[in-house]
């Protein structure tokens, strides 16, 4: 008998053939085509390649954009809130929930400007699709960043961007 486990890490989703052992342990399947002594091999899905969304809020001119804490991944670094999404979510949805959680407002999401794919080097690639928000309710308050800010898109150069988000910014520069 085979069972397939399907394993999906931060990075990427990985599938790999086990069997039980007597001893409780899944112990690797061999692969009867393969030859003796070589494993099933690990192969990489995109589909669990991370999902994220960022929503592009406007005040006049202003954009707002976050600074990640510092000590964390990319610390320091700024960014477009947002965040991933979770199993099974709408990204619109998720863009509204992420922007609840972390600035603590309703939003009304608009248009999608852009998709874009990037890979980092600590953590693999990630699909981020970039939304504009029609609407917000609420003032946005800094609830899990290092600081928030309203800049206009000519000033973005002044400020350290994460890579998967540099893309956007001649995008705004333009709009």
């Amino acid at each position: 008998m085979k069972w397939l486990t399907t394993i999906c890490s931060g990075r990427s989703r990985w599938s790999l053939g086990v069997r039980p052992s007597i001893f409780g342990k899944p112990a690797p399947l061999w692969r009867r085509e393969a030859g003796k002594g070589r494993p099933l091999a690990l192969r990489a899905s995109p589909s669990c390649r991370p999902q994220v969304v960022a929503g592009i809020l406007r005040r006049g001119e202003a954009i707002l954009i976050c600074q990640r804490r510092r000590g964390g991944a990319q610390g320091g670094q700024w960014e477009f809130p947002g965040g991933k999404l979770e199993p099974g979510e709408e990204e619109r949805t998720a863009l509204v929930r992420e922007l609840r959680e972390e600035l603590g407002i309703e939003a009304e999401v608009g248009r999608l400007l852009a998709r874009v794919r990037h890979r980092y080097a600590e953590t693999g690639e990630l699909e981020l699709a970039f939304y504009e928000v029609a609407a917000f309710a609420g003032e946005p308050e800094n609830r899990v960043f290092e600081a928030i800010a309203w800049v206009a898109a000519a000033e973005f150069g002044r400020y350290d961007f994460l890579a998967a988000d540099r893309p956007l910014l001649e995008l705004l520069r333009q709009c």
